[in-house]
């Protein structure tokens, strides 16, 4: 058990002791906050980096069967309060991030932390491949995406189409359960009209926990000089993620939770400060990733803000555990 003791010098009673340890699907974190499947786990050297700047866990970006190149700069965007995406899921492809994998657990060392998985696929025939490849090598968790916004619905790479369709999302899952005892993370966009349906279909197929959610499909366009009315992105769309998204995905894991009472949720989308995990907590998750703060001012060093803001406002505010937020939104309803 990880208790951490802090002395905050804004209080004048001492000492602190506040709990940030938790558990999601069998798996110990040290804290809540993990880094989400991006470009920042694209290899094993990241993945080493990121686990020692103090995350509960962290992900791989996302793996197909084959490596991938992506889209063509730009493929990001920063706007004011929000951020843009569209890189066409580059990856190393499956060979490849099973010796990234090892690197990072030969590495990591004290620092290692929970690794999570990220594939994606066209088909279940896809996830299974992936699946049957990586399953023996040493990692606490599959994380299906069946969510990308901005995958090609023409070509092969529409895993975003999976996540749209209840059926089909219940036949990816059901083909990686038979395929492996790890626990299984489904990653599910909001770009749906009832999330939480689709949530418990991947439940009730074996999936263990359910990531809420992927960055919301969106565009931006320039205002000013010879490239006025130009997308500001090579794909024309992408993702929206940063702050802007926090107000969705926290319903989506409102809703899901509605549903499904005991399923473990993360939460991601939008997290920039201590005080949004607190709200995702509330509203049923167990867990979090973050990705787009760290493409801020400040980098890495935003782990240990947001991390202790978080203990701040638990001591502020009488939470000694993790658990002591969960749910507080579906009790001031009911």
């Amino acid at each position: 058990m990880l208790t951490i003791i802090i002395a905050w010098p804004e209080f004048d009673k001492g000492v602190y002791v506040v709990e940030l340890e938790t558990e999601i699907a069998g798996i110990t974190l040290k804290n809540p906050l993990g880094l989400g499947s991006s470009r920042l786990g694209y290899t094993g050297s990241q993945l080493v980096l990121a686990a020692k700047q103090g995350f509960g866990f962290v992900v791989t970006k996302s793996i197909s069967i084959d490596p991938r190149e992506g889209y063509e700069s730009p493929c990001i965007y920063k706007g004011n309060g929000y951020m843009l995406n569209a890189e066409g899921l580059p990856n190393l492809g499956m060979k490849q991030i099973k010796r990234e994998i090892a690197f990072y657990n030969e590495n990591a060392g004290e620092h290692r932390v929970p690794l999570g998985v990220s594939i994606f696929g066209s088909t279940p025939r896809d996830f299974e491949t992936i699946v049957e490849y990586l399953d023996s090598e040493k990692f606490e968790f599959f994380e299906l995406n069946l969510s990308c916004p901005h995958s090609d619905p023409t070509k092969k790479e529409a895993c975003y189409l999976i996540g749209q369709d209840p059926d089909l999302t219940a036949e990816v899952v059901e083909v990686v359960r038979k395929n492996t005892g790890k626990p299984i993370f489904v990653k599910l966009t909001p770009s749906v009209l009832n999330i939480s349906y689709i949530a418990k279909c991947a439940v009730k197929a074996g999936a263990d926990v359910i990531t809420a959610t992927n960055t919301m499909p969106a565009m931006d366009v320039t205002v000013n000089g010879d490239s006025r009315g130009k997308p500001v992105l090579s794909n024309t769309t992408g993702g929206l993620s940063g702050h802007a998204l926090l107000p969705i995905s926290l319903k989506c894991v409102y809703n899901i939770r509605d549903r499904l009472p005991i399923t473990p949720i993360v939460g991601v989308g939008g997290i920039c400060h201590g005080e949004d995990i607190v709200k995702y907590f509330f509203v049923g998750a167990n867990a979090v990733q973050a990705v787009s703060v760290f493409y801020n001012d400040g980098g890495y060093n935003n782990v240990r803000r947001i991390l202790d803001e978080l203990k701040l406002y638990m001591i502020k505010n009488d939470y000694y555990r993790i658990k002591d937020m969960a749910g507080l939104t579906h009790k001031k309803i009911r």
